[in-house]
């Protein structure tokens, strides 16, 4: 067995709902078109998104005034830019266009076995070697002082979103069959979400006292999973 980390946030179940009933609409054949729910879908998991990443840990860390203007101003551009650019290249698409989007999704889906009392995670894997460097940076600035790590951790902090970023929305982007102008919307969006993203996790932490560095370090720890993969 070997272990494979994973970013994740825990799904809510209205988000679960959506993309139980998306998914089903697919593998059945349905014919009624299912953009409408997808965009929903979509919406849905954006917020969950941005309020796992960016604004959950703000709360938890109990930011500072000037780390929030940063941290607000950032999701906002996020979320405008993202879900204008969702709508304007998803509704007119048929469901066989939608096809592999949702056997993507379906991928990302960490369900919990039979029982269990484990959330649904929307999960990525990461690399052995940005796993490392996040768990170096927290190690090292509990030990020596959480300020000597901090461009570390901020570095290995954006490489975590900006891995994630790729995978939530870079791959599902090259699934589809876009138009030059469709495709040009849709990553003029992903990439002012990713320049948005990394202004915030390398401004933020320069804000923080020693105190809410820690927390943050339990933040970044939180959005890691494990799990065993057959050999």
């Amino acid at each position: 067995m070997t272990a494979q980390r994973y970013s994740a946030f825990a799904a809510s179940k209205q988000l679960s709902d959506i993309n139980h009933r998306f998914l089903t609409a697919m593998e059945s054949g349905h014919s009624q078109p299912q953009a409408p729910v997808f965009i929903e879908l979509l919406h849905l998991f954006m917020d969950e998104v941005l309020d796992s990443y960016f604004v959950g840990p703000m709360e938890m860390v109990r930011l500072n005034n000037m780390g929030r203007k940063v941290v607000t101003g950032g999701v906002n551009a996020i979320r405008k830019t993202s879900k204008m650019a969702i709508t304007k290249v998803v509704k007119k698409m048929s469901n066989d266009e939608l096809q592999p989007i949702a056997a993507y999704i379906d991928s990302i889906m960490i369900r919990p076995e039979e029982g269990s009392d484990d959330p649904t995670y929307v999960a990525v894997p990461i690399s052995q070697d940005l796993y490392e460097r996040l768990t170096v940076a927290t190690t090292r600035g509990r030990d020596v002082g959480p300020k000597t790590v901090t461009d570390d951790f901020s570095q290995a902090l954006s490489d975590l979103i900006d891995e994630s970023i790729n995978q939530y929305f870079e791959v599902p982007v090259s699934m589809l069959k876009l138009g030059f102008v469709t495709e040009k919307v849709a990553r003029v969006a992903m990439e002012s979400g990713r320049a948005a993203s990394q202004t915030v996790v390398k401004k933020v932490p320069n804000t923080m006292n020693e105190k809410e560095l820690l927390a943050f370090f339990d933040f970044a720890e939180s959005i890691v999973i494990e799990r065993q993969l057959a050999a």
